[in-house]
């Protein structure tokens, strides 16, 4: 009597058993899926001054509709990053519930529908975070920043590559105020009174001066949107100041009293 128990357990375990497995793949196979908000659920943000909302744009993997930078964060909440950026005039744009893409302009891409931008942020279910190859976008009402064309007796001279184990410019100076002043005004008049003709900033924050253009540097052609300098002015979100291995570089003709490379 007992066996046969012990047998028709074991029979009924044993019919459960595809069932539990079906019941994993399922759930396994839920999250895998892109995370979609409830049919024509449309979530506005509680949105920084001056941010709102774009719309809905279709992206391509082989040519990004938003191109200077991203990054992917598995706690993305839609307010979360564009309340990072909304101090910077880009456009901003949510992708895939966790990717966060900016530029300063649409280098392609189309307008959706709305509903087409249906997956939520993957931390925030009442957000949404754009869809699959589609943008949830965002814009502020600044300015876009510019190439200053010169200031304090030096000129513009336009873009330049760099590299840190060889310097356009090798020497860096300090500016008022440190790197998150820096601006085109601070680093010049930097430059200026310590003797050096060339002026050149980088990184949105870092000030080089020198007396000869080294290593063997060229400049960069295009306008600052595709060439590099890319990065508004830590001190002046209306002006370039360079970018990543790119320096916005300046001369004057008049500088008398010009240090020797290596002195400084």
């Amino acid at each position: 009597m007992a066996s046969a128990l012990k047998r028709s357990k074991a029979a009924a375990a044993m019919h459960l058993i595809p069932l539990l497995f079906l019941s994993l793949l399922a759930t396994a196979i839920a999250n895998l899926l892109p995370r979609q908000a409830p049919q024509n659920q449309f979530v506005e943000l509680n949105l920084p001054g001056g941010t709102f909302y774009v719309g809905c744009y279709t992206d391509d993997v082989a040519k990004r509709t938003l191109y200077e930078s991203s990054y992917s964060d598995d706690t993305n909440t839609g307010a979360k990053y564009v309340s990072i950026l909304s101090h910077i005039n880009y456009l901003q744009g949510l992708e895939w519930s966790s990717e966060c893409w900016w530029g300063f302009t649409l280098a392609g891409g189309t307008s959706a529908t709305d509903s087409d931008c249906n997956m939520v942020c993957t931390d925030n279910d009442n957000q949404l975070c754009g869809g699959p190859d589609r943008l949830t976008i965002y814009d502020t009402n600044l300015a876009v920043p510019q190439q200053n064309p010169g200031v304090n007796g030096y000129s513009c001279l336009g873009c330049w590559s760099d590299i840190v184990s060889a310097r356009t410019l090798s020497n860096t100076v300090g500016v008022l105020g440190g790197s998150a002043n820096m601006n085109v005004d601070g680093r010049t008049s930097a430059c200026n009174a310590n003797g050096f003709a060339y002026s050149g900033v980088e990184y949105a924050g870092e000030c080089w001066c020198g007396n000869r253009i080294d290593n063997g540097s060229a400049q960069v052609s295009g306008i600052s949107l595709t060439n590099g300098c890319d990065m508004p002015c830590n001190g002046n979100l209306t002006e370039f100041c360079g970018g990543s291995d790119r320096l916005n570089l300046y001369h004057t003709p008049t500088r008398t009293n010009l240090v020797k490379e290596g002195d400084f």
